[in-house]
């Protein structure tokens, strides 16, 4: 299996103490402001990893999970994989190959519209559903463990934080060029 280069991160990070160091000695960055992005980038990590062998228990993956949730969530509308792709952010490309393996796996089912048989609407299967019906109490208990670290108000003061974060991250991308557009926080 190939690494996904886009998401490749390294296991050891800097220390603060280390960024303050080469800071120091180059004197062209914030080393705080570098700590934190590589903090939140090996957290990420971490939750990954940790959600992959949680997935893994049930035979599945986060993009097998979204997939199968992300129909669920449209039931009683015609589901094609053109929608399920723009709901989730990924390129039509991906979707294929991930519905051909739930199709394969018999969590979904394609079929052809009687009116336009151009046209594919997807479905889960009883299985996918029953699958779901074990995983989903047992996936919302581990998640409350999870967080269970935090109080209910650094709960909110986490997703405050993480909404200013996304808010600046464009940046990263335009070098600054546009301004920071703050998002209403829902707390």
């Amino acid at each position: 299996m190939k690494a996904d280069l886009a998401h490749l991160l390294p296991q050891k990070w800097p220390t603060l103490e280390e960024l303050q160091r080469l800071s120091k000695a180059i004197g062209i960055f914030n080393p705080l402001a570098t700590f934190s992005i590589n903090e939140l980038m090996r957290v990420t990590r971490e939750m990954q990893t940790h959600l992959d062998a949680h997935f893994g228990q049930y035979g599945l993956s986060l993009g097998r999970y979204v997939t199968l949730a992300a129909i669920i969530a449209r039931a009683g509308e015609e589901v094609t994989p053109a929608i399920i792709a723009d709901d989730l952010g990924v390129s039509r490309a991906t979707m294929t190959g991930l519905l051909d393996g739930l199709e394969r796996d018999g969590l979904i089912r394609r079929k052809r519209r009687a009116d336009d048989r151009r046209k594919v609407g997807v479905v889960v299967t009883p299985k996918a559903k029953s699958l779901l019906e074990g995983f989903l109490p047992v996936h919302a208990a581990r998640i409350e463990e999870a967080m269970s670290v935090l109080s209910d108000q650094e709960k909110k003061t986490l997703v405050r934080l993480l909404g200013k974060l996304s808010d600046g991250f464009p940046r990263l991308a335009d070098g600054g060029k546009n301004p920071v557009r703050p998002r209403k926080s829902i707390f």
